[in-house]
């Protein structure tokens, strides 16, 4: 019974007899297999070569500058909030930056098919932002542009700060005069005389801070990196895979439809 079985499986698995339908069909195979060939070589040197650099900025904005400050530790005043996404949101809405698209964490906004990540990572007392793009030629010509308008609204924030400073000062002067005008007691008259020049002092700090413009130019550039993916290796083996596939599911084809015709050609001499 085993020895039947053996004989079945030799009939049913002919190693000789599947080389011999290769053969016969062996033109249509190595045609199939030479044209994904020759065409796997032009569609990956093609893509390979279409393929745009991809470029990588890794930024931080120095902040330790004006928190060192003698004006500034002087004036009283916090360093404004720079988060992510006011920073994303300012480049976005940018007239310089309408056809790039801001990625700032899971939020995207597309602009068209180029893209510019805005990431970041919190490192020390600093936070860390990565400035990312698939199209690395684009960013490397607008880079300058962007972070022009980063700096330019971090020196916003802080002239905003300043000059709300300035208005508490103002008022405070404003009302402490009043106060010490229609006052006759000596002693408080001093005390608002004394309040009076704290509030001056604290406009001298706020001016002089505005005049050093120690805020501008604030974006520090860490790494510039440019990488470019090869995936020719990759396109020229999936296609010559898929070529030598292609052939084989060819070759059973024919052999299935020869068999076919024989089989129905004898079932009518029958």
């Amino acid at each position: 019974m085993n020895k039947d079985r053996i004989e079945d499986m030799e009939e049913e698995i002919d190693i000789y007899e599947i080389v011999d339908i290769f053969l016969e069909w062996k033109k249509m195979f190595f045609s199939i297999v030479v044209v994904v060939f020759i065409a796997s070589i032009i569609v990956s040197y093609s893509q390979n070569r279409n393929k745009k650099d991809e470029l990588r900025i890794e930024f931080h904005i120095d902040k330790e500058r004006v928190l060192n400050d003698e004006l500034y530790q002087k004036s009283g005043i916090l360093f404004p909030r720079l988060d992510l996404e006011n920073i994303s949101k300012y480049i976005k809405k940018s007239a310089l930056q309408q056809e790039i698209p801001i990625i700032q964490n899971i939020k995207q906004y597309n602009y068209g098919s180029n893209i510019i990540e805005i990431r970041n990572i919190k490192k020390e007392n600093n936070t860390i932002y990565f400035l990312e793009s698939k199209d690395g030629e684009k960013l490397f010509a607008e880079k300058d542009k962007i972070f022009f308008e980063i700096n330019k609204y971090i020196s916003k924030k802080m002239e905003e700060m300043i000059t709300v400073e300035e208005k508490k000062a103002t008022g405070n002067i404003e009302y402490f005069s009043g106060e010490m005008t229609r006052s006759t007691d000596t002693v408080r008259r001093e005390e608002l005389r004394k309040t009076i020049e704290i509030c001056l002092e604290q406009m001298r700090t706020l001016t002089g801070l505005k005049l050093q413009k120690g805020y501008e130019n604030m974006v520090v550039i860490d790494n510039v990196s440019m990488n470019k993916k090869d995936n020719f290796l990759k396109i020229f083996l999936m296609m010559n895979i898929f070529g030598i596939v292609a052939g084989i599911f060819a070759v059973m084809l024919c052999e299935f439809s020869k068999k076919y015709n024989q089989r129905k050609l004898k079932t009518k001499i029958k």
